[in-house]
């Protein structure tokens, strides 16, 4: 049996039944369960999920969703009180492809929502 949690099983289960409407743009949460896990490969896999959204709308449209369609995202915001927060600054220089702004010249259309505030101490 399939693991649940899976990047294609997530992805098949949430995401390819819409793959076939026109759409006009994206907000994409990342969400803070995965932010401890190959955050090395966050810059490839991001920009790698970016372009596959792009082209697999676009194919599954014959063409009418627009091959850059504007993608936008939340940048990962802080979810406790603790002084520990694991891997959330790598995450957060990473969703801007180790840049440290966006919109820049490595995805294109790429728009981010900073959503970072202090933390909520009593």
């Amino acid at each position: 049996m399939a693991d649940p949690m899976t990047n294609s099983s997530l992805y098949n289960g949430m995401i390819h039944q819409f793959t076939r409407m026109v759409i006009y743009g994206v907000i994409w949460y990342q969400g803070e369960s995965n932010s401890g896990r190959n955050n090395d490969k966050y810059v490839c896999t991001f920009t790698n999920l970016i372009q596959s959204w792009r082209q697999i709308w676009n194919q599954r449209t014959n063409g009418i969703t627009n091959l850059q369609f504007p993608f936008g995202f939340v940048q990962l915001s802080t979810n406790s009180n603790t002084t520990t927060f694991y891997g959330f600054p790598w995450i957060r220089w990473r969703q801007t492809f180790e840049i440290g702004y966006v919109p820049n010249n490595i995805v294109p259309n790429v728009f981010m929502a900073v959503a970072l505030d202090l933390r909520d101490d009593p």
